[in-house]
């Protein structure tokens, strides 16, 4: 995993690291490869390969991977934005991500209501849908948009993070039996954190790709901006192919006990 994510983040910094991205990149897939192979064979593994089997955590593992590439990305292209593009400085830049935090934590008293009315797989395949659509709507934005246009796409973002977060997770590690439990959280908190910093890592490699064919100042730096979102929004389109995995009932026993 540091290797995956060392090697994107090598990339990021400058494209013609290319050939060096690569290899760590694919010393860092060999070595998961090697895990594997071991963990197959081990008695005792730290992270047994067998919680793959639950059809749930598979599926959750992965989305939230997935999530995490389309969604934490974000947070990082929005200041800079505000800043190199718009001209806006680094305080009001840092105010203008408050509506997401805000409205995250305003989500959260309506989560469980959702979840029973609409299931995990249909709350999950709406949110990706709506994500995808916040991140592809930012590439709108330019130096002449409406604060109250940005004001509600930060909103709409805070709450669709906040919604697939809880429940991705809770679906995740729902099926998990008590001895499954610890190994399969653990598993889950590493992909999240990673998730991070692949999802930031790859928003700048695109970024980085785009300022070059693009270009660097005015109206097509703002341009570069734009097309970074839409790459990212495609992302979506992954994500929803993974949930589509999901059946109806996932889930129910834990909307039963929520209720």
């Amino acid at each position: 995993l540091v290797g995956i994510t060392y090697g994107l983040e090598l990339a990021a910094e400058n494209l013609h690291n290319g050939s060096r991205s690569l290899l760590i990149i694919g010393l860092g897939a060999a070595a998961m490869w090697l895990y594997a192979v071991y963990a197959r064979r081990a008695k005792n593994p730290l992270l047994p390969l067998s919680l793959f089997r639950v059809h749930t955590f598979s599926v959750g593992l992965a989305a939230n991977l997935m999530f995490r590439v389309l969604s934490s990305g974000i947070p990082f292209l929005v200041p800079l934005m505000l800043q190199v593009a718009f001209g806006y400085n680094a305080e009001m830049a840092g105010w203008m991500l408050a509506p997401v935090a805000l409205s995250s934590i305003l989500m959260k008293p309506f989560t469980a209501p959702i979840l029973v009315r609409f299931g995990y797989k249909g709350t999950l395949l709406g949110v990706a849908v709506a994500m995808s659509a916040v991140v592809a709507a930012l590439s709108l934005l330019d130096s002449r948009s409406s604060i109250t246009f940005y004001m509600l796409l930060a909103t709409c973002f805070g709450l669709c993070q906040s919604l697939m977060f809880t429940a991705i997770n809770t679906l995740t590690i729902g099926d998990l039996s008590n001895e499954e439990a610890s190994a399969g959280s653990t598993m889950l908190s590493v992909v999240q954190q990673v998730g991070i910093g692949i999802g930031i890592a790859v928003a700048a490699v695109i970024l980085g790709a785009y300022r070059a064919a693009v270009g660097e100042t005015g109206a097509l730096l703002e341009q570069t901006f734009s097309y970074t979102y839409l790459s990212l929004a495609t992302f979506g389109l992954v994500l929803l192919w993974l949930l589509a995995k999901l059946h109806s009932g996932d889930g129910g026993h834990l909307n039963r006990k929520a209720t």
